[in-house]
């Protein structure tokens, strides 16, 4: 469907009461571009992690330039920054994490070890590893929002204090840093 025709469908029922905003998904910035031509966006939605940066070169700036709120959603990368998925767990056929590159041993491996050296940030924040990578992904530039799935209510109190930690600017750099020197997944 053309995106004039799904952007118009959109302004008749924010036009009539029926939603309050409009938010797009997982689109481009030419495409977010000829949505914004047709009418505004209040917010999208992707794929961001601290694992997972590929935002930060066009999408981020983009919206941020464009006053679109961003909704980052797995930014837990599918629960491995928890720290709570060890070498052995086992995924079953079908798990969506399978497809996820770091996810496989040797990478999952390194990123337990780059959580294990995070211990003396969650001392001094009294966090757990969710927040903390919570934390940093909120004080990205052009993050409005982090998605962040939950399975149990505990989950979901714990991830919301992750909203009440501010990282120092030389948290944040040491923690992009140490996430850049994992480089790429195997």
């Amino acid at each position: 469907t053309p995106i004039a025709d799904t952007m118009a469908c959109l302004l008749k029922l924010q036009e009539a009461g029926k939603i309050r905003s409009i938010g797009v998904s997982n689109v481009s910035p030419a495409e977010l571009q000829e949505n914004l031509a047709h009418g505004p966006v209040a917010s999208d939605q992707f794929w961001y992690s601290m694992l997972c940066r590929g935002a930060e070169k066009d999408i981020l700036p983009f919206c941020a330039q464009h006053n679109v709120a961003t909704l980052t959603y797995m930014s837990l990368q599918q629960g491995l920054l928890t720290g709570k998925i060890g070498m052995d767990r086992q995924l079953t056929d079908g798990d969506v994490r399978n497809s996820i590159p770091w996810f496989k041993p040797a990478n999952r491996q390194c990123v337990l070890d780059l959580l294990a050296g995070w211990a003396d940030l969650t001392d001094a924040h009294h966090c757990t590893l969710s927040q903390l990578a919570i934390a940093w992904t909120v004080a990205q530039p052009g993050v409005t929002f982090a998605l962040c799935g939950a399975r149990k209510a505990e989950h979901v109190r714990e991830n919301a204090g992750g909203g009440e930690i501010e990282l120092t600017p030389e948290e944040l750099a040491r923690i992009r840093a140490d996430v850049e020197a994992l480089g790429k997944p195997a």
